[in-house]
């Protein structure tokens, strides 16, 4: 685990600049994780119905990662998003 808040900031702003593949989705969003952490009970999304509504769909995995973390179940995931979508990881 990172020791401070600044060096969680940091490795996101240093992969930010520095990732390549800026057109993959992230596997985990470190500053959400941490804050998560601090604020979230566990249990925080069981037996909860998420409703998203998004432009593109492609950046809020990472997202939807973390809430699983905390017993969100991704088969009581709602999701507005343009007819088609222009990743392939999110279409599958």
């Amino acid at each position: 685990m990172l020791s401070s808040r600044d060096e969680i900031i940091d490795k996101a702003l240093d992969r930010f600049y520095k990732d390549e593949k800026v057109c993959e989705i992230p596997n985990s969003l470190p500053i959400v994780e941490e804050l998560c952490k601090e604020k979230l009970a566990s249990n925080t999304f069981a037996d909860m119905e998420v409703f998203f509504v998004q432009h593109h769909l492609g950046p809020i995995i990472p997202r939807i990662r973390s809430m699983i973390n905390f017993r969100l179940d991704a088969s009581r995931c709602w999701f507005v998003d343009i007819p088609y979508s222009t990743n392939s990881s999110v279409r599958d």
